[in-house]
C-alpha cells in the first residue's frame, strides 16, 4: 500500500528508462533534502553516493542484507567503500529481525528443555555491565500451548528483535583497520550493545516470545 505523506518525494527506480538507484541518489542529493532513504545498498556506486552525501550533512536512511549488524562494516567495504570515507559517514547500524509472538489468552509459564535454558542462560550472561540490563534473578519464561484465541498456533502476532550499536572512535579504528566481523562485534557488544539473541531472550523474560521461537529466528 502507498500513502501520501506531506515533505516526502519518493522516486522510483527505472533501469530501462536510464534511472539505477545510484543516478536516482545523486539527483536527489543536489535537491539538497534534509533526509535520503535508499531502499538498498547493493552496489560500489550506490553505497559511495550515500556516503557521501552523509559526510555533506545530509541524514542518510538504507538497507543492508546482512547476518547481524556488526557484518553490515565489512559488507560496506567489500563493495569497495573507501575505510576513510566509511568511518566518518556512518553513525550507528541496527539489525533486526521478526520474531512471533505467542498469544497472551494461553500463555502459561514453563520451563524450556535443559540444553535450551543452558543456552539462555549463556547467551543472557554475555550482556555486557554497559548496556545496564538488568536481569531477573530467576529466569522465568513462557509459552502457549494454544486455544481459540491463537487458532491452536500459540502465536499471535509479531515483535522485532534489535540490535544497535554506535560508531565510536573505537568502532572508526576498526574499519581503518578493515576489521572482520567477529572483532567489530566484540568491540560493540564491550560498548554496550544488546544482540539480537540477548534482545530476544529478553523479550522472552517479558512474556512477549518465548525461548525456541528467539533461537529458531537469531541463531544460523
Amino acid at each position: 500500500m502507498e500513502y501520501r505523506i506531506p515533505g516526502v518525494t519518493q522516486t522510483p527506480v527505472d533501469k530501462k528508462g536510464g534511472l539505477s538507484f545510484a543516478q536516482g541518489l545523486r539527483a536527489i542529493v543536489r535537491q539538497d533534502p534534509d533526509i535520503v532513504m535508499v531502499g538498498e545498498m547493493r552496489d560500489l556506486e550506490t553505497a559511495e553516493t550515500a556516503a557521501q552525501a552523509a559526510l555533506t550533512g545530509h541524514i542518510v536512511l538504507s538497507t543492508l542484507h546482512t547476518n547481524d549488524a556488526a557484518s553490515a562494516i565489512p559488507r560496506l567495504l567489500d563493495l569497495g567503500v573507501k575505510p576513510f570515507v566509511l568511518a566518518p559517514a556512518i553513525n550507528a547500524v541496527i539489525g533486526q529481525r521478526l520474531v512471533r509472538r505467542i498469544c497472551s489468552a494461553c500463555k502459561t509459564e514453563y520451563t524450556p528443555e535443559k540444553n535450551l535454558l543452558a543456552r539462555a542462560e549463556l547467551i543472557l550472561s554475555g550482556i555486557s555491565k554497559t548496556a545496564k540490563v538488568k536481569l531477573p534473578a530467576k529466569l522465568i519464561f513462557y509459552h502457549s500451548t494454544g486455544c481459540e484465541a491463537c487458532k491452536g498456533l500459540g502465536y499471535k502476532g509479531r515483535v522485532g528483535v534489535y540490535e544497535v550499536f554506535v560508531v565510536n572512535e573505537a568502532v572508526e579504528k576498526l574499519i581503518h583497520q578493515q576489521a572482520i566481523t567477529t572483532e567489530i562485534k566484540r568491540q560493540a557488544v564491550t560498548d554496550g550493545m544488546v544482540t539480537m539473541a540477548q534482545d530476544g531472550l529478553l523479550k522472552a523474560l517479558a512474556g512477549i516470545t518465548d525461548v525456541e521461537e528467539v533461537f529458531r529466528v537469531t541463531e544460523e
